[in-house]
């Protein structure tokens, strides 16, 4: 699906575009269904939402609680405890810059 976003969204330099999926990040106002812009060359610091690749497979969105090691990604969600991660296990791909959602 293409989604088009506004200028006023995109960060300088790369960025990318997901669909959420699941109610982990709900606290954060992040919901279901909901596009978040994501900013590939912002460095991650203690506190941001980051898109997270665990073991090359998944691709999680969470606020991250440290940087290692080990990484701790938090969910906005007291149903989903804190992942505790080897560095080595975790790849930070972006860290959020916008979100849109439909109506």
């Amino acid at each position: 699906e293409t989604v088009a976003v506004p200028e006023q969204l995109l960060p300088p330099g790369n960025a990318y575009v997901l669909e959420v999926r699941g109610d982990s990040m709900i606290d954060a106002g992040i919901f279901d269904g909901d596009f978040v812009v994501i900013d590939s060359d912002r460095q991650p610091q203690r506190g941001d939402i980051v898109v997270a690749l665990v073991d090359g497979v998944e691709a999680t969105l969470k606020r991250l609680g440290r940087l290692g090691p080990p990484i701790v990604l938090e969910a906005s969600n007291p149903a989903y405890p804190p992942q505790i991660l080897d560095p080595a296990r975790v790849v930070i791909q972006g860290v959020l810059h916008g979100l849109l959602r439909r109506y």
